[in-house]
């Protein structure tokens, strides 16, 4: 098979028709840029070939453009020594017609085949009997796909057909059917034994059954065991329990344990009063030495409050004497200020009256370029409103001389649909070849006229000769369906023509042609005035107006506020001069005036400091005289806090020999915390016996009451019994796993006998492959797993899982692999074309260049398409280049 042409409609992004034309049936390559289409046609391909034409599934839905329609897919191909085109429409209008484009090898025609008959007929050609894609869609590889394992998928037909083709180059071995239903027996065995793909027991199954009750008597006999270990535990544990109970009871004991407790309580009640009257002792004597600082602080701080006021009394005078100079000193730099205030006063209105003149000139200036931009928007509104009243024109023009462009495409399509039904019927018509013996030249007529030698026609499908003198010679064609669908649809396509010109008001195609010419005309010259008007007044001629009478009511307004006379320009040099001048005097005047008002800030903040100084230290001195006696009373004050001070210091030293002979009489601290700690122990340690005493009777009871419950289930006297059904549990369990091994055994065998036949069913492939492998990886080979998959890349001493290998060399092995079966499907005379879309976009340039090298080799077994949105290297491939071209469809 061979692909030589593909066109579609209503395909994707393809609402008008598009075709590839030409393809050399060797190594054609079509570069597009993205979104070109290119993946689109090869959908169309897999749709046209795979799909039936009454097919409505996510397939044809994917290819069906968003605005709708019904996608049109035609395909040329070479097969069976034939040339054929298939065309499918689905949808609305489904249909499928398959048309032999040249007759068989021997010579007889062939019948088109349509609808269901035409899928099936292509389908046998093409080799898709089962309806699945099979080889072709293994050899047809989309965007992305050359990155998914290389391994033929069984749904798609693709291993079926395959291997059918294998079988074909290599006798399979007589014994593997044998094999392989020895293996159905054990899997299915092995499928009562365990779980599938797992080492584990099926549930309910021989081997888990086995298991569960092994497991079941070995609980039971651990139970027994338990019980007896926990009996015997028990008996010992009572024994001991009851000898303790003997020595925690006896009331010799218990009465010298309670003589104990009571003399350790005196010892510690003796200690803790001791210790009581040392504390109370210290605290007198902390309390008096409190006193005697309270004393003393207050002496002192009596004595200190004396003399801050006379500091205060000091303090204040020298205040009042700053007070005075500082304000003397500010009254003469605010008069400073004043006459500096004076000066700036009089050079400012000195600088206003230059700055009256200098506006002067300059509203002048402003008017005079107000009239320059007044006469350019006077000029601009004068051709703009010319513009207007054109295209005003022009469209009433136009709309009177409109046509519409798609109402004279659909006339030329419908005088085509009439020339091409009769053109068909021409071809159709049977023809007449009249030859003259010597000398009767003329004699017959044809239509009433003497007929001349040689082939005539029959128009309309009839043909009348007349023979003077003897008869009449009626030639008619038959009548057929597909002549009258002829007439029928040339008979359609008039009365669409002629209507189509009525509506138009013309009488033939050409005028209507010129019509719309004319039309196109106008509109190019309504574009370009438009165009030209935008220019002039971007914003609408109403606005270029508005503009117009603005700047002249501002101009007009500018000229009444005119004074008598305008300044000269003398006069205004003159003035900036003066107003430079002005700004200089008054710039320095500035300087002047902020040192001057720093230094009166400085002094008036001088002032307030000494104000707020005075006003503290006279609130300080009166808050002194509040706290302080009268000057007459303050030596009395003195005396009488000094007597205080003397008696609370032999107060506080009468305290302190107090305590000191309590601290040589009392006991030690450390003595009598030992004393409660022994205490604490002796009281914990009678606590413990009454609590051993209750928790041994307890103990006692509860072992005495479990012994009886573990007698009366007799779990303990099972032990012997329990043991051997363990071991026959045991000798079952293991007998059903050493057939379970077995039957594993015997399965990995007939899988390894498989695997070794494999690599002799796989030759053919091996042998069309290696030329292409060694090309990209020399010395390297192809791991075949079961179901024909790839699974490693062997490179000298180094094995490859290839889902671990980069993404370049996967794709690169991916198309290799496709390449292979490709041959292996050429040698065996069913050639099938290879379709790759972008494969190749993850190769280095070197191996971009090899593969270019195994795509030319290739080629020259079977045809090899590639698509790529990539130009580079590509015009040193020695490829037939291909284009998407227009198609419309007949």
């Amino acid at each position: 098979m061979k692909l030589r042409a593909v066109r579609v409609r209503d395909v994707g992004h393809f609402s008008e028709g598009a075709a590839i034309e030409g393809l050399s049936g060797g190594l054609d390559v079509l570069v597009a840029p993205n979104e070109a289409g290119k993946s689109t046609l090869l959908r169309a391909l897999e749709v046209v070939f795979f799909e039936k034409y009454d097919s409505a599934n996510k397939r044809i839905q994917a290819i069906t453009p968003v605005r709708g329609g019904s996608p049109l897919i035609e395909a040329d191909f070479e097969a069976d020594g034939g040339l054929w085109r298939i065309t499918k429409q689905f949808g609305r209008g489904k249909r499928a017609l398959l048309t032999s484009l040249k007759r068989s090898s021997d010579g007889a025609s062939v019948r088109d085949r349509r609808n269901g008959d035409a899928d099936e007929a292509m389908a046998r050609l093409v080799g898709l009997d089962d309806g699945r894609p099979g080889r072709l869609g293994f050899l047809w590889v989309g965007q992305g796909l050359g990155l998914e394992p290389v391994a033929l998928d069984e749904k798609r037909g693709e291993a079926a057909a395959f291997a059918a083709i294998l079988e074909r180059e290599v006798a399979t071995m007589a014994n593997g059917g044998v094999a392989r239903h020895v293996r159905g027996l054990i899997a299915k065995e092995l499928a009562g034994l365990r779980q599938p793909k797992q080492p584990k027991p099926k549930a309910g199954g021989p081997w888990a059954l086995a298991l569960a009750h092994r497991d079941g008597t070995k609980t039971r006999f651990e139970a027994a065991t338990a019980a007896l270990a926990r009996t015997e535990a028990r008996e010992r544990e009572l024994a001991a329990v009851r000898l303790r109970l003997v020595d925690v009871t006896d009331p010799v004991q218990r009465a010298a344990w309670a003589d104990d407790v009571a003399c350790a309580q005196q010892a510690v009640t003796v200690a803790e009063s001791a210790l009581r009257l040392l504390d109370q002792a210290q605290t007198r004597c902390h309390e008096s030495d409190r006193l005697r600082q309270l004393a003393e602080d207050g002496l002192t701080a009596f004595e200190r409050r004396c003399a801050d006021e006379a500091e205060c009394l000091v303090q204040l005078a020298a205040g009042e004497t700053r007070l005075a100079e500082a304000t003397v000193l500010l009254a003469s730099r605010r008069q400073a200020l004043a006459d500096i205030e004076a000066e700036g006063d009089a050079l400012r209105r000195a600088q206003d009256e230059a700055q009256v003149v200098v506006q002067g000139l300059q509203e002048e200036r402003i008017r005079s370029s107000a009239r320059e931009q007044l006469k350019a928007v006077a000029a601009a509104y004068q051709v703009a409103t010319a513009l207007s009243a054109s295209i005003v024109r022009r469209e009433q023009a136009l709309a009177a001389h409109d046509i519409d462009g798609v109402a004279v495409d659909r006339l030329i399509l419908a005088e085509r649909r009439v020339q091409r039904a009769r053109d068909a019927q021409s071809a159709g018509a049977p023809h007449v070849t009249i030859a003259y013996l010597p000398g009767a030249e003329g004699r017959l007529l044809v239509g009433g006229l003497p007929a001349s030698a040689g082939r005539q026609s029959m128009p309309l499908g009839a043909l009348e000769i007349d023979v003077p003198g003897i008869g009449t010679i009626a030639i008619a064609a038959a009548a057929t369906s597909e002549a009258g669908a002829l007439a029928a649809d040339a008979r359609a396509a008039e009365v669409e023509l002629a209507a189509g010109l009525s509506a138009l008001g013309v009488a033939t195609l050409d005028a209507a042609r010129g019509k719309l010419d004319a039309a196109r005309e106008l509109r190019t010259d309504l574009g370009r005035a438009r165009a030209e008007l935008s220019g002039l007044a971007p914003a609408g001629l109403d606005v270029l107006g508005a503009t117009f009478v603005q700047l002249t009511q501002r101009l007009e307004g500018q000229s009444q506020g005119l004074g008598s006379a305008a300044p000269s320009e003398a006069d205004a040099e003159q003035a900036v001069s003066r107003l430079a001048d002005l700004k200089a005097s008054l710039d320095a005047l500035r300087g002047r005036y902020r040192s001057a008002r720093e230094v009166v800030e400085d002094v008036a903040r001088q002032v307030e400091r000494e104000r707020t100084l005075g006003e503290r230290l006279r609130v300080h001195h009166g808050g002194l005289l509040q706290n302080l006696p009268p000057v007459a009373e303050r030596g009395r004050e003195a005396g009488r806090l000094q007597t205080a001070a003397d008696v609370a210091r032999r107060d506080a030293a009468m305290a302190l020999r107090e305590l000191a002979a309590l601290r040589d009489s009392a006991p030690d601290p450390k003595a009598v915390a030992a004393l409660r700690v022994r205490l604490d122990l002796l009281n914990r340690l009678q606590a413990d016996r009454e609590r051993d005493r209750h928790d041994l009777t307890v103990r006692a009871t509860h072992l005495a009451a479990e012994q009886g419950i573990d007698d009366e289930q007799g779990l303990a006297s099972q032990v012997p019994q329990l043991g051997g059904e363990l071991e026959q549990a045991e000798v079952q369990v293991e007998a059903v796993e050493r057939e379970v091994e077995a039957l594993s055994m015997i399965a990995d065998a007939i899988d390894a006998a498989e695997q070794s036949t494999l690599g002799r069913y796989l030759a053919p492939v091996q042998r069309a492959l290696d030329p292409y492998l060694q090309t990209l990886f020399p010395r390297a080979r192809l791991v075949f797993g079961r179901d024909m998959q790839v699974d490693t890349l062997e490179r000298a001493d180094d094995r490859h899982r290839l889902d671990l290998l980069s993404s370049g060399t996967r794709e690169q092995i991916a198309i290799l692999m496709r390449l292979a079966f490709a041959r292996v499907m050429a040698d065996a005379g069913l050639s099938a074309p290879v379709i790759f879309d972008d494969a190749l976009v993850y190769s280095d340039d070197q191996r971009l260049s090899a593969m270019h090298g195994v795509l030319r080799q290739a080629s020259s077994h079977h045809q090899v398409i590639v698509l790529s949105c990539r130009s580079t290297g590509l015009p040193d491939l020695g490829a037939s280049p291909l284009a998407i071209g227009r198609w419309t469809p007949a």
